[in-house]
């Protein structure tokens, strides 16, 4: 590989790592606004999670399909895949948000904000290296 194409590739690598963090922000952002509200309205911790884990999910698979990884149609694979990311994470971070709510003095915006910190790194790295990995170039 010629340094041309690998500093291309880097450029194309830190482009596309901050988009995926806008898109993430905003969703944590949605998610934590979702949360906070239900928190503040009399919801419990765990209830509250869900509801604002499926919203924010949904956006976040809008903004890194066609944002992030620019990827225009191919719903049925990148859906799928996409899908069996986040029942990956939605079972570890309810993990979480369960065993904080069960085993810690943590009240629900604490919880609930542990909970979106969790996400993000999780999120970053499955989708990153699974979900939305480019299939590899064949070499000739």
């Amino acid at each position: 590989m010629s340094h041309r194409t690998n500093s291309n590739a880097n450029a194309h690598w830190v482009l596309r790592t901050l988009r995926f963090a806008a898109v993430g922000s905003a969703a944590t952002i949605l998610y934590l606004s979702i949360a906070y509200l239900g928190v503040y309205l009399g919801g419990e911790a765990i209830q509250v999670h869900v509801v604002a884990y499926l919203v924010s999910v949904l956006a976040s698979y809008i903004g890194q399909k066609f944002y992030t990884f620019g990827i225009i149609d191919q719903n049925r694979k990148y859906g799928a895949r996409f899908i069996l990311a986040n029942l990956v994470l939605m079972v570890t971070q309810l993990a979480l948000v369960i065993g904080l709510v069960l085993h810690s003095p943590l009240n629900g915006y604490a919880v609930l904000t542990a909970s979106a910190l969790y996400f993000p790194a999780a999120s970053f790295l499955i989708h990153t290296f699974w979900t939305f990995r480019a299939p590899k170039a064949i070499s000739a």
